[in-house]
């Protein structure tokens, strides 16, 4: 499934990825999401079912792609990377080549829960790591009496500043938010990485109609309008974000 998404959000990167900053990062970053070859496959196929556009020109375009993937090592296989912490140090633009090594100097590990409300991060910190301190957005609304319709910034900042006492003091911790943008998980993470800490992602995730009875029982359910226009904004976290990256399946119903 997330191979087939990566391939969907990227299909026409080999038509254009020459003229983009840095075109080795982006075969390497796609190499980790999927394969080269089959994106080469699907953008090939894309324009060949066009009508219009100079068709010559995009199946050279395309062929260009195959080959600087081949030539890079990656058309049909990940980069291999020294270690995950390496990767990881060239996804987020701290090594300029993915063939250097980053050494690890991290003093622990920080876990960011990300998911829609309801899809079980809290229950994921109680089972999988009871030992770890919380900083949770929800438990900060209900101290600061602030709904989901309310202004998020007090509870943001302060979510915030108790991330920050933990990173101070070299303390794992498991950092509870939706955390569903791209954005605000890379704030996150750059905070952690500049304080010396290795980053887990993990990714919660549930039916829609399990995530929506569950949502109903909860103490302060999310109003059927505001949890649409979470799902409307989400943008599901991926491998390049982070040292590890997990994906929490607790419910498979259709």
């Amino acid at each position: 499934r997330e191979e087939v998404v990566a391939l969907v959000r990227r299909h026409s990167t080999p038509l254009h990825f020459l003229d983009r900053p840095d075109p080795l990062r982006r075969v390497v970053e796609f190499s980790m999401l999927g394969v080269n070859e089959e994106l080469a496959t699907l953008c090939e196929a894309d324009a060949r079912g066009r009508i219009g556009g100079d068709l010559d020109v995009s199946l050279e375009n395309v062929e260009i792609f195959r080959l600087f993937a081949e030539e890079n090592g990656v058309l049909k296989q990940a980069f291999p990377f020294a270690s995950k912490r390496s990767a990881f140090g060239y996804f987020s633009e701290r090594l300029n080549h993915p063939a250097e090594i980053l050494y690890d100097d991290s003093w622990g590990e920080v876990v960011i829960l990300s998911g829609l409300p309801a899809s079980g991060k809290d229950e994921y910190a109680r089972r999988r790591l009871p030992e770890l301190p919380v900083v949770s957005l929800d438990d900060w609304r209900k101290r600061l009496k602030v709904g989901w319709t309310g202004d998020q910034n007090a509870v943001a900042e302060a979510a915030h500043r108790e991330a920050v006492e933990y990173l101070r003091r070299k303390t794992p911790f498991v950092w509870n938010a939706t955390f569903l943008r791209k954005d605000f998980r890379d704030a996150a993470v750059r905070l952690c990485v500049n304080y010396g800490a290795r980053v887990r992602i993990v990714w919660l995730e549930a039916s829609l109609k399990e995530l929506r009875r569950r949502n109903a029982k909860r103490e302060a359910p999310v109003a059927d309008s505001a949890y649409d226009k979470l799902m409307s904004r989400m943008e599901p976290p991926t491998c390049l974000e982070a040292d590890e990256f997990e994906i929490a399946e607790n419910d498979l119903t259709p």
